[in-house]
C-alpha cells in the first residue's frame, strides 16, 4: 500500500503529473450547503450582538468568553515553549529569523 502511495509522488513529496486525485471529503457538499445557509441567515447586526454578549460575559468573569474574545481580537497567545524552540533553532542555524524578516520587510527610506 505504501509503495503505491509513494509511486504517485516525486522525491519532494509532490504528486506526479497524471496522478489520480482522491475521492474528496464525503460530506463536502453538505458542509457547503450548511455554511451557505448560515451565511445567508446571519446579519452584521447578529454578529455585533453576539460579540457584545461575549464581551459582557468576559467582563463578568467568564474565562472561556474572555479567552475567545481576546483570541479573536488580539490573536492567540504563542506558547512559550514554541518561542524557546524557535530561539534554539535560530541559534543552531546562526540566523535571527525575526530580525531577518524585519530587514526583508523594512520600508525603503525616502
Amino acid at each position: 500500500m505504501l509503495s503505491t502511495i509513494m509511486s504517485d509522488r516525486l522525491a519532494n513529496g509532490h504528486f506526479r503529473k497524471g496522478s489520480k486525485g482522491g475521492p474528496g471529503h464525503p460530506l463536502s457538499g453538505k458542509l457547503w450547503e450548511m455554511r451557505k445557509a448560515v451565511a445567508e441567515a446571519i446579519t452584521p447586526e447578529d454578529i455585533a450582538t453576539v460579540i457584545k454578549k461575549m464581551i459582557g460575559l468576559a467582563k463578568g468573569g467568564n474565562c472561556k468568553a474572555a479567552q475567545l474574545v481576546l483570541d479573536r481580537a488580539c490573536g492567540k497567545v504563542v506558547d512559550l515553549d514554541t518561542l524557546a524552540r524557535l530561539e534554539t533553532l535560530e541559534k543552531l542555524a546562526g540566523v535571527d529569523i525575526v530580525l531577518k524578516w524585519a530587514e526583508d520587510n523594512a520600508s525603503p527610506s525616502a
